[in-house]
């Protein structure tokens, strides 16, 4: 088991940002699909603690390992502008990994995992506007892991399955100007065999 607390300071969160165009007065006789610039968001202050616990267990042919952790954010991004303070973008203000790995004889391995993050802050990238205060809703991903390997360990066939659930879930994140979510991959399986000489 463990505990690590954190303190983070950022005076100037600077994030780019795009104006959607045409725009024709910059310079004369052309038209500027759109423009880029760096906008400073403002002073950011967070704080949190990470909790973890592991766990081993052995048998004669068998040994089982048990992770878990769990993670508090807490903070503000203060506007250099309105002086208002907002959820800190892009964070998950609770997060929580659990996993296991079992494996029997050196020969079959099961190991699945959940990870789950909660609700995260984010903001449409207009240079107008930044549209504080945008929600990602929370969601959690379930993973899974097999291996079964001949007696003497040359050959293993395995299989992987990232998000086995197929779930529809986003990470805040820039997508486009008026984007404030992006979308994660769906379902993957991976079969394959690995061979040691």
């Amino acid at each position: 088991a463990g505990m690590v607390g954190f303190y983070t300071i950022v005076d100037d969160v600077i994030r780019s940002t795009t104006t959607p165009g045409p725009n024709t007065t910059f310079i004369p006789g052309v038209t500027i699909a759109s423009v880029g610039q760096a906008k400073n968001l403002g002073s950011l202050r967070t704080r949190g603690v990470e909790l973890t616990l592991d766990r081993t267990w052995k048998g004669d042919l068998t040994r089982v390992d048990v992770w878990s952790s769990l993670t508090f954010i807490n903070g503000k991004l203060k506007s250099p502008t309105s002086r208002l303070r907002y959820d800190p973008p892009h964070t998950s203000t609770e997060m929580l990994k659990l996993g296991a790995t079992a494996n029997y004889n050196d020969r079959f391995i099961f190991s699945p995992s959940v990870n789950f993050n909660g609700p995260q802050s984010s903001f449409i990238a207009g240079t107008a506007t930044l549209g504080y205060d945008q929600r990602v809703p929370a969601f959690y991903v379930v993973n899974l892991y097999a291996e079964l390997r001949s007696r003497n360990q040359h050959l293993s066939a395995f299989a992987r399955a990232d998000n086995l659930l197929d779930a529809r879930y986003y990470n805040a994140g820039f997508s486009g100007v008026n984007f404030f979510r992006t979308p994660q991959d769906s379902r993957l399986v991976v079969l394959g065999l690995r061979v040691k000489y």
